[in-house]
């Protein structure tokens, strides 16, 4: 026997016993080099041979993973099923009952988003808060400006290079968590009375900031491999022009879907053709499985036309809601509504925000994050499938924590949310992601949290309570 194949069958063999389960991190090749006293080579020729029979995965500076075990048919879109007309927004009463429940300590949270504490860095930003307020005695309690810390958006400037942007600090307004900056987009882009045209599936809550806000919406369907559909987009605009297109070209909520560059450049091309703005969320653009950062529309951005909004909220800490906005051309628009609406951000969380980009915790921390949610969210995926009906549809992302589940014809979301909910079970049904009123066959089941015995027995339930409906 070869010594690539003894290598192979030990891993092999360690995978189908379970003693490595999907998304657990294989030894280094340097590593097993050493344990198998061989060369290098023979080790890459043994792994190589593991991830073409899909037993691992490569993830690039990260290493070598087990792979998910059962890959299940991804959902499909349904571009036939919109008009491309005004769609009215309606505030989805389930809506707040889902950010309500998120928030409980007494529910198995599959609901939201929210990274789990053991995720963070939580001891460390506990430490640069008491500093900063020793350092900082004589600012941290004064109104910051308008536009934010200096020092914040320096550090936020520097990390855009990573994403290929090219930005100054004087480019940028510091917002309470994305939220807030993609409500600046939309006001200062659009207008009441405006037109926008949005994801669908889409996040909730930026349905009821729609509502809000009191613009015209127009649903495009997003397709799960590579984002807003453009010839269903281009189709809209040769009958109706629109203020401004909202999307997440970076593991877009809820499907987690990834734009092409060619796309975002096409998309970028038909913004300057038909003269609307772009507001790109890339709440989820740092929370790929691979360690890469994600790259943009905004680098595509020639003339000033995208607002890109972001946040640390998914990554570092909820609560600290530091956020920001390039808003581009609308820059002094965004700066008076924020004058306007709020003076400006607390200043101790953005002082202390400063301090961790600048003494390099982010990127330390983010490696770490990374590789815990790639695990969580490929054993959570496959965990559904071992439980959920045969048929049942599951993203299968690259990034992000959360999956998209269908299973049509069988599932009630809604019905599901509220048995779950009894259960103190908190899912997220696929209504709620919909401006008009479609995907009750679809669910989102968030990846946020380490896969413990009452997230296993949870899903275990939602699959029993979905057969017995078959």
């Amino acid at each position: 026997m070869f010594k690539y194949e003894a290598i192979c069958n030990y891993f092999t063999s360690a995978i189908t016993l379970g003693t490595l389960q999907s998304g657990d991190k294989l030894p280094s090749l340097r590593q097993v080099a050493q344990q198998f006293s061989c060369a290098m080579s023979v080790c890459i020729q043994a792994f190589e041979a593991l991830e073409y029979r899909g037993l691992i995965l490569s993830i690039e500076k990260s290493g070598f993973f087990v792979a998910s075990r059962e890959k299940g048919p991804i959902p499909k879109p349904q571009v036939n099923d919109y008009s491309f007309r005004f769609a009215k927004t309606r505030a989805n009463m389930f809506t707040a009952r889902i950010m309500d429940a998120s928030i409980r300590n007494d529910v198995v949270q599959l609901g939201g988003t929210i990274p789990h504490p053991m995720l963070l860095p939580l001891p460390k930003l506990q430490q640069m808060m008491n500093r900063v307020l020793k350092d900082h005695k004589n600012e941290w309690h004064q109104y910051s400006p308008a536009e934010g810390v200096e020092s914040l958006r320096a550090e936020i400037a520097r990390l855009m290079l990573h994403k290929g942007v090219h930005t100054t600090p004087e480019d940028i307004i510091i917002t309470n968590g994305c939220m807030e900056a993609l409500a600046l987009a939309i006001q200062s882009a659009v207008g009441p009375g405006g037109v926008i045209a949005v994801e669908s599936p889409i996040f909730f809550g930026i349905i009821v900031l729609l509502e809000t806000l009191k613009v015209n919406v127009i649903e495009i369907p997003v397709i799960p491999q590579t984002g807003l559909d453009l010839d269903a987009l281009t189709c809209v605009l040769q009958n109706q022009s629109i203020d401004a297109c909202l999307l997440s070209a970076s593991f877009q909520n809820p499907l987690g879907a990834i734009m092409p560059d060619t796309h975002k450049q096409h998309l970028i091309e038909l913004a300057q053709r038909h003269q609307f703005a772009i507001i790109e969320d890339d709440v989820y653009g740092e929370c790929a499985f691979n360690g890469r950062p994600t790259i943009p529309i905004k680098k595509f951005d020639t003339q000033n036309d995208v607002l890109f909004c972001s946040s640390f909220s998914k990554t570092v800490c909820p609560s600290l809601r530091i956020g920001w906005i390039i808003p581009g051309k609308q820059r002094d628009n965004c700066r008076n509504l924020k004058l306007a609406q709020t003076l400006g951000s607390p200043t101790p969380t953005q002082l202390v925000m400063a301090a961790f980009l600048k003494e390099g915790g982010y990127l330390s921390h983010m490696r770490k994050f990374q590789k815990n949610i790639a695990r969580q969210t490929f054993q959570m995926r496959d965990l559904v499938l071992h439980h959920f009906p045969l048929g049942t549809r599951v993203t299968h992302p690259v990034g992000g924590y959360f999956l998209w589940i269908e299973y049509e014809g069988v599932l009630d979301a809604m019905a599901l949310f509220n048995k779950a909910l009894e259960n103190r079970i908190v899912i997220a049904p696929g209504p709620v992601f919909g401006v008009e009123d479609r995907f009750q066959y679809a669910i989102r089941l968030s990846c946020s949290g380490p896969l413990d015995e009452k997230i296993s027995e949870a899903i275990f339930e939602l699959g029993k309570w979905i057969r017995l409906r078959q």
